[in-house]
């Protein structure tokens, strides 16, 4: 009786090892899928948007975001972002998710995240920014900025 549990403990445990292992190897799939098209449009997104114009800004960022922020809002955001200063220069883009959504309005799509350190004039910020798949080009779903310059 003993060696069934045994057994099945152990197997339990491969099965998650072996699970665990499937997800970090799709994972690095999708990661270098995205490597030589992804990455230089967040490097060249995040320059454009840490110029803190919104006109600049709306160029990039996806319908669905545009419907649901006022102008009044954007610029608000941007004001506030703006204590940032100018960017002087951005680490290497880090793929962190990849997630497919599907919506009513919207129908579905392809969502990819990636976090990239920024160094600017006034501090140090860990940026968070997703990305939606258009299959041949991409637009901002959500872009986040975190950074202790902004609190003071």
């Amino acid at each position: 009786m003993i060696k069934k549990i045994l057994r099945f403990m152990g197997m339990f445990v491969l099965l998650i090892i072996g699970l665990v292992s499937l997800m970090g190897a799709w994972t690095y799939y999708k990661a270098s899928a995205y490597e030589s098209t992804a990455v230089p449009y967040v490097v060249e997104t995040v320059s454009e948007l840490s110029k803190w114009d919104v006109e600049v800004a709306k160029q990039y960022m996806a319908p669905e975001v545009m419907k649901t922020v006022s102008d009044e809002d954007w610029h608000k955001l941007f004001k506030f972002l703006s204590k940032m200063g100018r960017l002087n220069a951005l680490e290497e883009p880090v793929f962190t998710n990849i997630r497919s959504v599907a919506t009513i309005d919207e129908g579905a799509m392809t969502l990819v995240q990636y976090s990239v350190l920024g160094h600017y004039e006034n501090g140090d910020a860990n940026i968070t920014i997703v990305l939606k798949d258009l299959e041949d080009s991409f637009e901002v779903f959500k872009f986040s900025l975190n950074s202790l310059a902004l609190v003071e």
